[in-house]
Formats: structure tokens, C-alpha cells, sequence
């Protein structure tokens, strides 16, 4: 998925891929882990965030290839 990010009186592109993960089977993700899903590799870029009931995580992934 391409995600616009507004910076300034510029626009920039960037190729990335956004997971839900329960709290409960990542207690606490940083950025710059990795995280494997199947035989791939991810890096977490940028924040964790949490939803509102706090048991969700959004991570934005990179891949580590």
C-alpha cells in the first residue's frame, strides 16, 4: 500500500504496509524490531500506536530484505 505523507509545501510517496497485532501477543513493539511473518522479514518503522480499547496494535512495517 502507497501512503501520501503531507511535509511542508511537499508530498512524498512511500511504499508500506500497515498490521493490526493484539496487545497480547506483542506486549510491547518498538520502532526498529523486526518482525517475521512466515518466511518475511519487517522492520517497524515509526510509531506503535494502540485503538481505543487499547488490545490492538497498528505497526507500520518495511520490508527487511
Amino acid at each position: 500500500m502507497d501512503r501520501i505523507t503531507d511535509f511542508g509545501a511537499g508530498r512524498f510517496v512511500s511504499d508500506t504496509m500497515m498490521v493490526d497485532v493484539r496487545v497480547s501477543d506483542l506486549p510491547d513493539p518498538r520502532t526498529g524490531d523486526l518482525i517475521v511473518i512466515g518466511a518475511d522479514s519487517f522492520t517497524i518503522q515509526g510509531e506503535p500506536t494502540r485503538d481505543r480499547e487499547r488490545l490492538i496494535w497498528s505497526l507500520d512495517l518495511r520490508s527487511s530484505a
